[in-house]
């Protein structure tokens, strides 16, 4: 069960999103450099539009909770993109540590 075929099929992502999340997630393609790369982009971009929005938005149209909800609404883009670095980050400590289990320690 454990051989070689079973390691080939395993997917680190996978794995992290599991031990992150107690479920599996989504698995996107490319190297973690090129994830991390893709993911930085788009957090910048989204930070600037949520800028953006939070000084154009008349917010006299939103009092009280209202207000709070129109925040969460225009920061999920940022939100979504900072938990995907999160999970990139995790998963590139998580093998590093698996790779430094493996070296001998003296």
């Amino acid at each position: 069960m454990y051989g070689k075929q079973f390691f080939d099929r395993l997917n680190w992502q996978q794995v992290c999103e599991f031990l992150q999340y107690g479920c599996e997630g989504s698995t996107e393609e490319g190297t973690l450099k090129e994830r991390d790369t893709l993911h930085e982009k788009s957090f910048f971009q989204a930070l600037e539009k949520y800028w953006k929005d939070i000084l154009t938005t008349n917010w006299t149209e939103f009092p009280g909770v209202k207000a709070e909800m129109k925040i969460e609404e225009l920061s999920e883009a940022v939100v979504e993109e900072v938990s995907a670095l999160k999970s990139i980050a995790f998963q590139a400590g998580f093998l590093a540590g698996l790779q430094l289990g493996r070296e001998p320690m003296w």
